[in-house]
């Protein structure tokens, strides 16, 4: 697989697994390099619980609702997104809906064609639950459609079997990232 263009909406502007493949940028601090995506989301739920504790925030950002987004995105994008609440908190009445907006609103549109897929398998495809189209639009970012559109065929095989197709094809796509881009750290 070649590895990716990044558009011109995508340069500079890092999300899903654009952020995570090399030559993009990701926006990680300094010495950073040798920290694993673990890690990085160990900082991220770290950051988390700081600002419920100490941001003072108007409410508390609920966590397991505000994963289904900064676990779909490179951690350091994620920690990026969050530190927004550093000057803004205090005025943000729902700090997890302005997570899962700024993270939607960083990715870049995916491939007419893909979209298209993914809503004939919300339709059409006998998935136990639809795909969440913003989780997926965020998780997709930058993989190039004949990649997703191969991975998407894994799933019509699976489709019956499949508890979250959302996941599965976050989980897909991680690890074609793996497989193709080992120095991506997804």
């Amino acid at each position: 697989l070649a590895r990716p263009a990044a558009s011109p909406r995508e340069r500079g502007r890092p999300g899903g697994m654009v952020a995570s493949l090399p030559g993009h940028s990701s926006k990680r601090p300094a010495g950073s390099a040798a920290v694993s995506y673990d890690e990085g989301l160990r900082k991220v739920r770290a950051t988390v619980g700081w600002y419920n504790k100490h941001g003072g925030l108007q409410s508390q950002i609920e966590y397991k609702d505000a994963r289904l987004f900064l676990e779909a995105i490179d951690p350091w994008h994620a920690l990026d997104i969050l530190s927004g609440l550093k000057d803004k908190g205090a005025e943000i009445r729902d700090p997890t809906a302005w997570i899962r907006k700024a993270v939607v609103r960083s990715a870049p549109e995916l491939h007419p064609t893909v979209k298209r897929t993914i809503g004939w398998y919300n339709k059409n495809g006998g998935l136990q639950k639809p795909i969440d189209y913003d989780i997926i639009t965020v998780a997709l970012a930058g993989v190039p459609a004949s990649v997703v559109l191969e991975i998407l065929k894994g799933l019509e095989e699976k489709a019956a079997e499949v508890r979250d197709p959302t996941w599965w094809l976050v989980g897909a796509v991680r690890k074609v990232a793996m497989q193709h881009w080992p120095s991506s750290g997804a």
